[in-house]
């Protein structure tokens, strides 16, 4: 799941997932996660987690520019990423492979598709009502901007803001801790 893709088809599967009682943990943008929470309902099965954002691009940006590499590259994308952190979080990297080789490699501030992706939000982002403390989530993540270099909690790679809004979020979170990552 992307902030920059769209979730295709999950409705269906999260409601399967449930009805067969299987947990389901949900990471989208706070109005995917609204629309799931109104679909599904309150299940305590289902856990969110909604990522901040400041507008979704177009799909057709995202769509247009893998088309572009296939062609120019005559294979098939299948795997992208457009935050690989090879230098740190501040400039991430779009990364495209064709199954493990890397076709594409490029920094997202020298490229026009950096400028799409800022610029060609979809219009209904321009007048969100998810934005701000309207949080239907468990938890709500992001990038943790701000921190200064010589805090000793500053990494290069990036600092996560993490905000637990329920009981089941704290409970998620605190399993969490444990985890070796």
């Amino acid at each position: 799941m992307s902030k920059t893709i769209k979730p295709s088809g999950i409705f269906k599967e999260i409601k399967e997932d449930i009805k067969n009682n299987t947990p389901v943990l949900f990471i989208g943008v706070p109005c995917d996660v609204a629309a799931v929470k109104n679909h599904i309902g309150n299940s305590l099965l289902l856990t969110t987690i909604e990522i901040i954002c400041s507008g979704v691009p177009s799909p057709l940006v995202h769509t247009q520019f893998v088309s572009h590499l296939e062609e120019k590259k005559n294979c098939k994308v299948t795997s992208f990423t457009y935050r690989k952190k090879q230098h740190g979080w501040h400039w991430p990297y779009v990364e495209a492979k064709s199954n493990d080789r890397v076709i594409y490699n490029k920094s997202w501030s020298t490229m026009a598709l950096g400028y799409a992706f800022l610029t060609l939000v979809r219009p209904s982002c321009y007048r969100c009502k998810f934005k701000g403390i309207y949080n239907k989530a468990d938890i709500t993540a992001g990038d943790f901007w701000g921190l200064k270099k010589s805090d000793s909690r500053y990494n290069k790679n990036g600092v996560s803001a993490v905000i637990i809004h329920t009981e089941r979020g704290k409970k998620l979170v605190k399993q969490l801790q444990n985890f070796d990552f």
